[in-house]
């Protein structure tokens, strides 16, 4: 049972932070496919969280196989990790806020400093979307999803 609240409680702070991300990042989108990627991505996760979020802490307590238990522990943690990372490009993008007009996004542009456009952080987060998406649907497949 532990696990499935766990599990539970981490699922709903993901969808949230995935939320957070789009939400800023799709003020953005126009400016960049990379970002428009980036936001299908977290959309999907999202998506997939939602739908996964009541129904897997019920499959997790009618698990008797200690076996798959164990293994959706360690995969709970590589979500957790995942997450994390997610939350703290989240609080990277906060601090810089969005541009409100043309005049901003010129100077934006110009420079290319602003962090939405560091091609490190777009990997990042794309990467760390893609392994979450894996262990998420690697989870569903051990509990027969």
């Amino acid at each position: 049972m532990e696990v499935a609240s766990g599990l539970a409680g981490l699922i709903s702070l993901s969808i949230t932070v995935c939320s957070g991300l789009t939400q800023y990042y799709q003020s953005w989108s126009s400016q960049d496919t990379t970002i428009q990627d980036a936001l299908r991505n977290l959309a999907d996760l999202q998506n997939t969280l939602e739908l996964v979020d009541g129904s897997l802490g019920e499959l997790i307590a009618e698990q008797t196989d200690t076996t798959k238990v164990n293994h959706v522990k360690v995969l709970h943690g590589n979500l957790e990790v995942g997450s994390q990372r997610l939350k703290a490009i989240l609080i990277d993008c906060q601090a810089n806020k969005p541009l409100k007009d043309v005049k901003e996004r010129g100077k934006v542009i110009l420079k290319r400093a602003i962090y939405p456009f560091k091609t490190q952080t777009i990997q990042e987060l794309q990467k760390t979307v893609q392994d979450m998406r894996a262990n998420l649907s690697l989870g569903l497949e051990v509990l027969q999803l």
